[in-house]
Order: structure tokens, then sequence, then C-alpha cells
């Protein structure tokens, strides 16, 4: 009897493990191409919550939010802190501070959206097309 259980636990471990990675690979529709050859063209703009917002053009290579976050965040562009946490769990990244801003500060985070609409996925998962608007809002949710 503990032989059968053994077996049949041990199937049905394999058998999760093998539909959750499918899930994951799924949901996440990453296709692992984040860096392009010809530079694209895209505006970033940071909303402080405060009044303050600063918006940047650039063109860039890192063809993802996270990407033209971090080139806009570069001495020679802006020249802000940005700070994250890798979440495992998601297999993506978390912005926790940009600037003066740090996530959590007054009930707020910082949220980014792409052509007006919030991101659906982490910022480092979202790959963006030429033309595209970043913004990154530090805000409450709801």
């Amino acid at each position: 009897m503990n032989q059968v259980f053994t077996v049949v636990l041990t199937a049905v471990v394999f058998v999760s493990l093998g539909v959750g990675a499918m899930f994951g690979l799924w949901m996440s529709g990453d296709d692992g191409d984040y860096v392009v050859d010809e530079p694209i063209g895209v505006t970033v703009t940071f909303d402080f919550g405060d009044g303050t917002e600063d918006t940047y053009d650039i063109e860039t290579v890192n063809a993802t939010v996270f990407g033209a976050l971090l080139d806009v965040a570069r001495p020679r562009v802006a020249n802000i802190t940005v700070e994250t946490t890798y979440w495992a769990s998601f297999d993506s990244i978390l912005v926790d501070r940009i600037g003066h801003r740090t996530g959590g500060d007054d009930g707020k985070y910082w949220i980014y959206y792409v052509n007006g609409d919030a991101g659906m996925v982490g910022a480092d998962r979202y790959r963006l097309e030429d033309g595209d608007h970043v913004e990154w809002r530090f805000e409450g949710y709801g």
C-alpha cells in the first residue's frame, strides 16, 4: 500500500510541476527578444505625485519599460536613482524607488503605463515599440 501511495504522489507532483511550468510560460508571453537591432524612440515621463513631472525623449535598444527606465536614469540623461526588487514568484522586477520617491510612502507606489494603459506584467516583461509613451506614476492603488 505504501508503494502505491508513493508512486501516485510522485506522479501527481510531476504532473503539477509540468502544468505549472506550462502555465507560467503561457502567462509570461516571454519571447526573450528584448534587445532590438535598431534603436527605437520612446518618451518616458515621471509623475512624482507631488506636482513634479519630468519627461524625456530617448532612443534605446533596451526595448522594455524597465530598460527604458534604466536608460533615462543614467547620469547623462536624468541622473536619478532607481531601486528595484526581483520577485522570483513572478519572475519579474518591482520598481521600489525612482528619484526621491520610495514605494510605500504615503500609501503610494510606482505604477507604469504605456500609451495610457496600466502595465499588466512586470516592467522587465513589457516590450516597447517605436513611438511608445511610458509613464511612471507615483500613486495609490484603486
